[in-house]
């Protein structure tokens, strides 16, 4: 597998308060396929949860393995009210923006783990 930079931007609303187990599972399983393709020179992966707004959960430089990444997951349960899947999609615009631009500086750049020229990529997953 190539060197990748991905972000998960998940929603943490209300809305999907049923659902929520199903979201965590399919993201613990996508890390688990990646497997020893995830590491400080391979696929780095970055998670942005919204609801009322859009907050980084962590960066793409936090985690090198899976396990530690997984746990971090596990734990994240707060699930608010309101939805606001416009901050979401604006924090996705965000996110694509290249490491080099500095034009938004909130996710993808060098001191957060971003490797330019990679591929940068961004999953929206609501229910």
């Amino acid at each position: 597998m190539r060197k990748a930079d991905i972000v998960f931007v998940v929603d943490s609303s209300g809305s999907i308060r049923g659902n929520w187990p199903l979201v965590t599972d399919y993201v613990v399983r996508y890390i688990k396929a990646l497997g020893t393709n995830v590491g400080k020179e391979k696929v780095r992966l970055g998670f942005v949860w919204f609801s009322r707004t859009a907050t980084i959960y962590f960066h793409l430089n936090k985690y090198f393995s899976g396990g530690p990444m997984i746990n971090d997951i596990k734990r994240y349960v707060t699930i608010t009210v309101t939805t606001c899947t416009t901050a979401a999609a604006g924090m996705m615009i965000t996110l694509n923006a290249k490491c080099s631009s500095g034009k938004y500086p909130q996710f993808y750049t060098n001191s957060q783990g971003c490797r330019p020229p990679l591929l940068e990529c961004a999953l929206g997953l609501t229910c």
